[in-house]
């Protein structure tokens, strides 16, 4: 999956991105204006992509770490998108790299993703070598065999070496703020081991919840909470992460549903002394947008949803953003 975010990404998208200048299409500038003033995720927003240069057109490589890469790639369609003709061959191509990334970042492996991900990975690669003749290169060529590495060890995710190079990261940093220089290595060991320790003094199951400040005690939905037999004393939380799952108010929660995904915009985080959490929630009619790979607001309902505690671990947290056509956009994180 490195090769994809380091290698393929790097030179298919300056590429594209040299072409779109070329036709007039978008500015470099305007292009770096979106980048900068782009609302990311949370997970996005601890790996927001840089500025892209001239000499990255030039070169035909965009220098960047898988990370930011991947935060690039996955927000890319919702930035520029209102920029570029959807009928062009060249912006189907920054669609069917965003649905690439979809597919190998996911957490768990369904049978039925492999034989998507060959479908799609076989649409760029012909659409590549169309629109830029001699333009692959040998990772562009393991992308064949993605397909096959999932269905013998599943979700491509938990192969991936981007936790290596975490880790590696952060052992420089270690070594660049240590001041004994006489044996590095058992000083960044002894720093990895007490960070370690801090880990499991502090260790909180999936099941969880990890709440932020309190902002003031919930009135609302009193009734509510007496029907049901919970306490009335409750607070309103400032934000709720579970799951690995960052939650605060105006996000949206995905309910995945047999007719597909129901989307619930956060009015209120309600937290009990004893951690339990609800959230009140606004229902949302949205349809799904493929020229932008994201769901189009199309209005909020006057129905609500409370979601308990127990329930939240089967949802999926996103959010949405006003693109630069004025409408809402829900953003797509799951298949």
């Amino acid at each position: 999956m490195h090769d994809f975010f380091e290698d393929v990404c790097q030179y298919d998208l300056a590429l594209i991105f040299d072409y779109f200048i070329f036709k007039k299409l978008i500015a470099l500038e305007v292009l770096n204006i979106k980048v900068r003033g782009f609302s990311f995720c949370y997970h996005d927003r601890q790996n927001k992509p840089p500025e892209i240069s001239k000499d990255h057109i030039k070169n035909k490589r965009i220098i960047l770490s898988a990370a930011k890469m991947q935060s690039l790639v996955r927000n890319l369609p919702i930035m520029i998108g209102n920029l570029i003709p959807k009928c062009s061959e060249h912006w189907q191509l920054v669609l069917k790299l965003a649905d690439i990334t979809d597919i190998i970042t996911v957490n768990h492996y369904q049978p039925e993703y492999c034989d998507l991900l060959k479908c799609v990975v076989n649409e760029y690669l012909v659409t590549l070598l169309k629109l830029f003749p001699n333009s692959l290169k040998p990772k562009n060529h393991f992308l064949v065999h993605y397909t096959t590495v999932m269905k013998v060890s599943g979700a491509l995710r938990n192969l991936s070496s981007m936790r290596g190079e975490s880790k590696n990261k952060e052992s420089k940093e270690f070594a660049t703020v240590a001041i004994n220089r006489i044996n590095i290595c058992y000083t960044i060991t002894t720093k990895h081991q007490l960070k370690l320790n801090h880990y499991f003094h502090n260790f909180k199951t999936p099941d969880d919840f990890i709440t932020g400040p309190i902002k003031n005690q919930t009135v609302v939905f009193e009734k509510f909470l007496t029907d049901n037999g919970l306490s009335k004393d409750m607070f309103e939380g400032s934000w709720l992460k579970f799951n690995d799952q960052y939650l605060t108010q105006n996000s949206i929660i995905m309910v995945p549903t047999k007719h597909g995904p129901v989307f619930y915009n956060v009015q209120t985080i309600s937290i009990a002394k004893d951690n339990k959490a609800l959230v009140f929630s606004q229902g949302i009619e949205a349809h799904l947008d493929e020229d932008v790979h994201a769901f189009i607001v199309i209005n909020y309902s006057i129905s609500y949803k409370i979601f308990f505690w127990n329930e939240l671990k089967y949802c999926i947290v996103t959010h949405k953003i006003r693109a630069g056509n004025g409408n809402e956009y829900i953003l797509k994180r799951w298949i």
